[in-house]
């Protein structure tokens, strides 16, 4: 039996845990969020923003035109970007922030990571949401020449 293994029958030992703390994280940031659900668009809207008017500054720079697919190209790049800065960001604390339990009971200390894992999973699921609302409105009102729909996991 491999070290990975173990690890794995063990985090599904604790599958119960892990959804409990998956809520947990949830339930608390939407609680204590003013906008609620909202907060879960709001943020990718700004650095969608960001991004778009960053691409406005380069073209205006360079004397060449904002095409839409410039604009459709931050917005499917931005909101896996969010995906992967809030994984980070909410796993490494997420251990330090979870001290008094981690130190009271035994489970494997996968679940803790894990769990905030799934949050932002949650998070991502809402903004994909929107990403795909924006993306279906731009094509529809783009003009003479939408640029077309491709979906692929390639982010390139």
């Amino acid at each position: 039996m491999t070290a990975i293994g173990q690890m794995f029958r063990e985090v599904y030992a604790f599958r119960e845990l892990l959804v409990a703390l998956t809520y947990r994280d949830i339930r608390v940031k939407y609680k204590q969020a003013v906008m609620g659900m909202l907060w879960a668009f709001f943020m990718p809207v700004l650095a969608i923003l960001s991004g778009i008017i960053f691409r406005m500054a380069m073209a205006f720079f360079s004397g060449k035109p904002l095409i839409v697919s410039d604009i459709t190209a931050v917005i499917a790049k931005r909101v896996p970007w969010l995906l992967f800065a809030s994984i980070v960001g909410s796993s490494s604390t997420s251990l330090i922030s979870n001290m008094a339990l981690i130190t009271k009971i035994y489970f494997p200390r996968e679940v803790v990571p894990l769990s905030s894992l799934l949050s932002s999973l949650f998070d991502f699921s809402i903004a994909v949401t929107g990403l795909i609302v924006a993306l279906v409105l731009i094509t529809m009102f783009a003009g003479s020449d939408p640029p077309p729909l491709i979906v692929s996991v390639h982010l390139l």
